[in-house]
């Protein structure tokens, strides 16, 4: 996806079998590119049979490492599969509602590289390798009404995050971490 004011809704993204003309796996099933405002993805439901290679490819991908995108909203996400159910760099003001990201090879959902001033809300990641939700260099992060869950490793985890995120009416149970 590029550009502005984009939506993609009601709708199954499947990452199957390579295409053949691909020197790469895919980056995401979904991918925002860097300089993309107001995109909004709602009722999706994401799945991958292609397998995990390198760390690639993740549900949804908002951003990049050099730069992200602004006011993305995400709601109503069915994502398992992937390395990462959903995985934000650099991208602010995102908001990621109503939705379920499971069964991922690292982390539900991984916001990073300062992914700041967004919201989580009534979201549930479970049974993912690594973790829940992952906030990685990022601040004014909110989660509220979501849940950590099963997970092989950490619920909720906030690493190299300045002060200012908050997480209100949330659970994390049945993690090996928090």
């Amino acid at each position: 996806v590029e550009g502005a004011n984009t939506e993609i809704k009601n709708s199954t993204v499947h990452v199957g079998e390579k295409d053949p003309d691909l020197v790469d796996n895919p980056t995401a099933g979904i991918y925002v590119r860097p300089g993309s405002d107001q995109i909004t993805i709602e009722e999706v439901t994401l799945t991958n049979s292609l397998g995990i290679v390198n760390e690639l490819p993740s549900g949804i991908r908002l951003g990049d490492w050099g730069s992200g995108v602004t006011g993305s909203a995400v709601k109503d996400i069915d994502a398992t599969g992937y390395f990462n159910g959903l995985l934000s760099l650099n991208s602010t003001g995102s908001e990621i509602s109503d939705s379920k990201f499971y069964e991922n090879e690292n982390v539900g959902v991984f916001l990073a590289s300062s992914s700041n001033t967004g919201t989580i809300t009534n979201v549930d990641s479970y049974e993912n390798q690594i973790g829940g939700f992952q906030i990685d260099g990022t601040s004014g992060i909110t989660i509220s009404g979501s849940k950590a869950y099963d997970n092989f490793n950490n619920g909720i985890t906030f690493t190299n995050s300045p002060n200012g995120n908050t997480v209100e009416n949330s659970f994390a149970y049945g993690n090996v971490q928090g």
